[in-house]
């Protein structure tokens, strides 16, 4: 986007500047409720295993490390021979 503004522009400018910095705490507020909303869920997902008997927890445990390796592999960028 390019920012060209006439020099009686100087409300404009501020309107912006302060759009930009509304977003900016907008998203950092986001990322810590994310950030909350996983911790929260992992400790209920751990306090939950610790009430199921040790099979099922296994089970459990088995199917989150095929999940994070599936995540790993869909993370990792396209092979450069790709069409």
């Amino acid at each position: 986007m390019t920012e060209e503004f006439k020099p009686s522009d100087q409300i404009l400018k501020q309107l912006v500047t302060a759009r930009r910095e509304e977003v900016v705490r907008l998203q950092k507020s986001q990322a810590e409720q994310l950030k909350d909303v996983e911790t929260r869920g992992q400790a209920r997902i751990a306090d939950l295993k610790k009430s199921l008997p040790k099979d099922i927890a296994a089970v459990l445990t088995s199917l989150e490390k095929g999940n994070t390796k599936a995540v790993s592999a869909t993370d990792s960028p396209a092979p450069s021979n790709w069409p």
